[in-house]
């Protein structure tokens, strides 16, 4: 599965102003409300905050997953957020997470949300400069060429 069918540039944010992982989480959240009307924002900051407590979403290397399964979708969501001064996400290896991807899917098909994990972590596994691509993108259309591309190489 390719992850930049499910982006658009109005699914990006390459300037998170979050100091901290709720505040990055909550403005992704409102911003996906505002955009793709993914769900209720409380509700689904609530299923995000409650799926962290379960164990950081943050992989390490600058990266974290967010991720949960709301009813009513047809099809995954997928948001891109960007901290160039890099947020406290409670990562694995201690370091600050730069790079945020958001996943909702859809909680009649669980099998999607796997589905979008699994290409996440096997661009980033592919992709030995993803990371560095994005965090230097300046707009989020810099942002999904750097995502295509990288995309483009992992899957030729």
């Amino acid at each position: 599965m390719k992850l930049h069918p499910l982006l658009s540039e109005d699914l990006v944010l390459p300037g998170l102003k979050g100091r901290n992982r709720d505040d990055v989480l909550r403005e992704m959240v409102e911003h996906l409300r505002e955009r793709a009307n993914a769900a209720a924002g409380e509700d689904l900051f609530d299923k995000l905050l409650a799926r962290e407590k379960l164990g950081t979403t943050a992989i390490g290397g600058g990266v974290a997953i967010p991720h949960c399964k709301v009813g009513g979708l047809k099809a995954p969501v997928l948001a891109l957020g960007l901290s160039r001064r890099g947020v406290d996400f409670q990562s694995l290896d201690g370091r600050a997470t730069h790079i945020i991807f958001l996943v909702v899917s859809p909680l009649e098909n669980p099998g999607v949300n796997l589905r979008v994990l699994a290409s996440i972590a096997k661009l980033l596994r592919k992709s030995g400069t993803l990371v560095q691509k994005l965090v230097k993108a300046p707009t989020a259309g810099d942002a999904l060429r750097a995502l295509r591309e990288e995309e483009d190489r992992a899957h030729a």
